[in-house]
């Protein structure tokens, strides 16, 4: 009967148990290796996702903001001291989008360098530094067309450095 289990302490079931052994412990170590080089890989893309989210978000907000006021400086240049200029409440109306978009710009370019480029932040600054004419000693239709001129080139530029940085 001793005899019978000398078989199993034989130097080839000694080898097969230790192949096995080697191959169970070397598949789990290249599962493991691989699970988590693939989470790192699935991390790294949602945050750039997201990253790019909301830069996207960003410069729309910044966009939008720019595109109201610009449309509340063309309005009035081009209707101001004429006989149809626009009703009260359309006057009402572009009057508080153009107060909210000062107000997004504002918060947009102190917030801005977080997510949109250095370009961007120096357009929104120099756009914020620009010298207004004043009011009380130039007549309404030039303030308001220095300011259409000077916010439009800003939304121009702006697009086009949008359009760069969101296609990386």
């Amino acid at each position: 009967m001793i005899e019978s289990f000398k078989c199993f302490s034989t130097s080839s079931t000694y080898k097969m148990y230790q192949n096995l052994i080697i191959s169970m412990i070397s598949g789990c170590a290249i599962a493991v290796v691989s699970s988590y080089l693939t989470s790192i890989w699935t991390m790294k893309k949602f945050y750039t996702e997201k990253w790019w989210d909301r830069k996207e978000q960003a410069y729309t907000e910044i966009i939008n903001a720019l595109y109201d006021m610009v449309q509340f400086y063309k309005v009035f240049k081009d209707d101001y001291g004429q006989n149809d200029f626009i009703s009260e409440d359309r006057s009402t109306e572009l009057r508080k989008c153009h107060f909210a978009g000062i107000k997004k710009l504002y918060r947009a370019t102190d917030l801005a360098s977080i997510y949109v480029s250095d370009d961007a932040v120096k357009v929104l600054i120099n756009l914020r530094e620009k010298k207004s004419l004043d009011y009380y000693s130039n007549p309404l239709w030039e303030i308001y067309e220095d300011e259409y001129q000077a916010h439009n080139q800003t939304l121009d530029k702006l697009l086009k450095i949008a359009k760069k940085d969101l296609k990386k």
